[in-house]
């Protein structure tokens, strides 16, 4: 009588070296392959970061100034930012740290910055009330990320009209806020950081710039400060 028996088909090549694995060979090279690859990027990378933290802490100083023009014509009354060395009671108004506080009332925010934030619809704030009244601080302490300020002056102070004015001590010029890393050096100073200017007139009109750029009567630049 006769037998028959199953008989297994050989396995492909391919399918049978993908069954072992990968040799100590393949493995190196493999991560030789990656190694070399992070040793490329992670130079840009780390410059993609700096230049991120740089604009963004430029972009919520700037809405902050525009939040103090815009609460200023509401209100029609002097409403300042001002750069602050600290958030606390123990702050003092300077032209370089990492803070901001915009308020409202005659005197500035110099040991009054841990005060609670005004209710930004009170009636109560105005001119005649010597405060200050904190309508807006910042940024906080987790979203530092490495970012410096410096300003040509420690306060500017808008009016009923948008325009800068000389209540609450501060000067009416035309103010220049240089946002820089505490990380590494500007393009303008031969660094690879992508640091930022914002520039605020006395009419109370505001940009943000590239201090690192130049703009001439062939290349008018938008960016350029």
């Amino acid at each position: 009588m006769l037998k028959f028996s199953a008989v297994t088909p050989a396995l492909p090549a391919s399918r049978a070296r993908r069954g072992r694995g990968f040799t100590l060979l393949e493995l190196m090279v493999g991560l030789s392959i990656v190694a070399i690859s992070l040793a490329i990027v992670a130079p840009g990378f780390a410059g993609w970061i700096q230049n991120s933290r740089v604009r963004s802490y430029a972009e919520s100083m700037q809405n902050a100034v525009q939040f103090a023009r815009a609460e200023a014509v509401r209100r029609n009354t002097p409403v300042t930012f001002q750069i602050t060395s600290t958030l606390d009671n123990t702050c003092s108004v300077v032209t370089t740290g990492n803070y901001w506080v915009v308020s409202a009332g005659s005197t500035n925010a110099a040991s009054a910055c841990g005060t609670l934030v005004s209710d930004p619809t009170s009636s109560t704030i105005s001119a005649a009330s010597s405060g200050p009244f904190i309508l807006k601080k910042g940024p906080p302490e987790t979203s530092l990320n490495g970012a410096s300020l410096t300003a040509t002056q420690s306060a500017i102070t808008f009016n009923g009209l948008g325009r800068q004015t000389a209540d609450s001590g501060a000067a009416v010029a035309l103010t220049t806020y240089q946002i820089t890393s505490t990380n590494g050096t500007c393009v303008a100073a031969g660094g690879a950081v992508r640091c930022l200017n914002i520039v605020v007139s006395p009419a109370g009109q505001m940009r943000m710039c590239d201090p690192s750029l130049t703009s001439t009567a062939t290349n008018n630049d938008p960016m350029a400060c």
